[in-house]
């Protein structure tokens, strides 16, 4: 199937929906969705135009139209419900043909954010669709989503994004047809994406398969993933076989889910780690189960009910991600680093689903502070030009009137009425509206978002600049002063904002002139000094001697969390060794510890004991790859960076770019208005 791209619909279809009532939110079963397209025409060309509330597959006579993963995606569905186009010409000809669509819970109405809590955009799945054929003799015809259709419960008895999927495959092909319901759901929402489908995009094979105990296996990838188990071999009809998956083994050699379980004060009891899918098999060679309206992050599976023998030619690990292209690589003769850079690229394709994420295994949102951290290096490593677009619309599209703008994007519908609510805008979330599109330029020299995306940087500095003495980000650990937090921020704020205007044109911009040069208030707090007592976050832009000392009373480690850690990655030259000593540390807390234990992505903690496939820490990254500032070594730290035999001890650490990647400038990219929604 080709991508058909950017089409502007004249919608004569309607949202249709299943009848179903009474299922377990968070365990619906997946619904099929049928009618006919009856051409009495040759066909010259033919479109298919198709959106859902949650996620859908489609199928004519059968065969799967797209290869596109969990359409239509996540988005403020409030406001932006993007719709799909493809071109379906080699399958449509002559006579009649049924187009079925496969519908189940996704972001709409399954379970996501922090509260993981069920129905946030609405309790009711909607479809609707669109074929548009050019035929032969210059005439046109146009099939739709209408009360002709029928829908019927499926094989597969439940479908969610993170408790996972079950299905009975002695029940493929039954069904029980009823009417479907047409609802009035408009079509002022619909918009068209210009990022990516996500897809199945590499298929991986297990290192080992382990027989922990009779009836169970467990399998290991040996990497760190988003996706999902293909497992054939199911067995004699009616066995069942359930698939756990993990990111860690316990001491006991069992795929271990603690760490996936988080105790959260407001709700009564931890929630389930999720991440189990289930099969009934219907005992036919050669069936295979693979489900598809489910991701998990996973290094390890384990395996109940196979009837075994168990081999690694019976499991597929299936990546799955946004479809981006690869643009720059890194490499360098030291191979622990080089193991720093894979986990680090890893982490960030675990968490490139749709959205950019915190994790592949818990609440997966889309955490403001954590993607305006990363974009940097995942510019340089992919084009994530639609990518981020996508996402911004839906940051900007819920900004507030007075400027502020939540810690995720999209906002968990649930997260708006709890304690939640008052952390949005704080400093480092919030400021993504200005450092994801400054990023952006610097990349695609794309001044079209700039121009589009300036009115939510102003009204967020402008609260910014209201709030400096009251606000500072929310955290673990050593905490700076609130004074520092509050004069540093408006000033790391303002420095990117200023470059933007001046990147396409000053003059059109009358608020710079409003505004004093510096970093914010003189006093940021009253009665306390500007430059409060030393820690590593207040110096750490300040006096490179007095930062250096600090890490060197610390014993060549950090005391700063992951907003923080960036700065102390850009010392001075004269302090360039003490980089390298804390990139190289081999001690807790630490990037090589990290990797020395085993790490294939960057862990959300430096013990390990939180999502593995999480952002943080993550800073070392862009500081490795930025191909601008190539990385020279010390002369005294040279013998250990260097491998055996290498010649070139002052440039073992450099960045490079892929030769079939080169650096370049990407045309404009598709501009959007002030609410986030793209110009037609």
């Amino acid at each position: 199937m080709r991508f058909a791209g950017r089409v502007t619909v004249e919608w004569q279809a309607q949202w249709i929906s299943p009848t179903a009532t009474g299922e377990r939110p968070g365990f619906r079963p997946a619904y099929r969705l049928r009618g006919e397209v009856t051409l009495d025409r040759p066909v010259r060309r033919a479109t298919l135009h198709a959106t859902t509330h949650d996620i859908y597959e489609l199928e004519l006579d059968g065969a799967r139209v797209t290869t596109d993963a969990l359409t239509p995606g996540f988005t403020e569905y409030a406001y932006r419900v993007q719709v799909q186009s493809y071109d379906v010409t080699d399958l449509l000809g002559q006579g009649a043909h049924l187009l079925d669509a496969v519908l189940a819970d996704g972001w709409y109405r399954g379970q996501v954010g922090i509260t993981r809590a069920t129905d946030q955009w609405g309790t009711r799945t909607a479809f609707l669709a669109q074929v548009e054929v050019e035929h032969v003799d210059g005439s046109r015809s146009v099939f739709g989503t209408d009360d002709t259709w029928r829908w019927s419960t499926t094989h597969i008895h439940a479908a969610d994004l993170i408790e996972g999927q079950r299905e009975d495959r002695r029940l493929v092909g039954v069904h029980d047809w009823h009417r479907v319901e047409v609802s009035d759901r408009g079509y002022d929402s619909l918009v068209t994406s210009p990022a990516p489908p996500v897809r199945a995009v590499e298929e991986l094979r297990p290192v080992s398969v382990v027989e922990l105990r009779s009836g169970v296996h467990v399998v290991d990838l040996g990497q760190n993933i988003n996706g999902r188990v293909r497992l054939a071999d199911l067995g004699p009809e009616g066995t069942e076989v359930t698939l756990t998956h993990g990111e860690a083994l316990g001491p006991d050699g069992d795929v271990t889910m603690t760490h996936l379980q988080p105790a959260m004060p407001f709700l009564p009891e931890p929630l389930s780690a999720g991440q189990v899918d289930t099969v009934v098999s219907a005992g036919v060679d050669g069936d295979a189960f693979e489900p598809r309206l489910t991701t998990h992050g996973f290094q390890c599976v384990r395996v109940e009910g196979h009837p075994g023998p168990l081999t690694a030619d019976d499991v597929t690990d299936v990546v799955v991600h946004t479809d981006l292209a690869p643009r720059g690589s890194f490499g360098c003769d030291v191979e622990i680093v080089n193991r720093l850079h894979d986990a680090a690229v890893w982490r960030f394709r675990g968490n490139a689903c749709d959205i950019s994420t915190d994790c592949p295994t818990r609440e997966r949102a889309g955490w403001t502070g954590d993607w305006q951290l990363y974009v940097p290096t995942a510019s340089y490593l992919y084009d994530v030009r639609g990518f981020s677009l996508k996402w911004l619309r839906d940051l900007i599209v819920t900004q507030w009137p007075d400027g502020n703008l939540g810690n995720m994007a999209p906002i968990p519908v649930a997260e708006k009425s709890c304690f939640l609510e008052k952390m949005n805008g704080f400093a480092g979330w919030g400021d993504a509206v200005v450092r994801v599109p400054w990023e952006l330029y610097e990349e695609y020299a794309d001044t079209a978002t700039l121009a589009k995306v300036w009115p939510a940087m102003v009204r967020w500095l402008d609260r910014v600049e209201r709030m400096a003495s009251q606000v500072r980000h929310p955290g673990s650990g050593r905490q700076s002063p609130g004074a520092a937090a509050a004069r540093a921020a408006p000033l790391g704020r303002r420095l990117p904002l200023g470059r933007v205007a001046r990147a396409w044109g000053a003059g059109r911009l009358p608020i710079l002139h409003r505004r004093r040069q510096g970093g914010g208030p003189r006093r940021s707090t009253p009665g306390r000094p500007a430059t409060p007592p030393a820690s590593q976050r207040s110096w750490g832009q300040r006096a490179a001697y007095d930062l250096a000392a600090l890490v060197r009373e610390a014993g060549t480690h950090l005391q700063t969390g992951f907003l923080s850690t960036p700065d102390l990655l850009q010392p001075s030259p004269t302090h360039l060794d003490l980089a390298y000593e804390l990139l190289l540390q081999d001690s807790e807390p630490s990037w090589m510890t990290m990797i020395e234990r085993g790490a294939t992505t960057v862990w959300e903690r430096w013990d390990g004991f939180a999502a593995r496939g999480a952002v943080r820490p993550l800073s070392t990254r862009a500081w490795l790859t930025e191909a601008r500032y190539p990385r020279r070594v010390p002369p005294r730290l040279s013998s250990r960076l260097i491998v055996a035999g290498s010649r070139s001890s002052r440039r073992a650490i450099s960045p490079t770019r892929d030769r079939h990647a080169p650096r370049q400038r990407s045309p404009p990219a598709p501009a959007m208005t002030d609410t986030g929604r793209p110009d037609r």
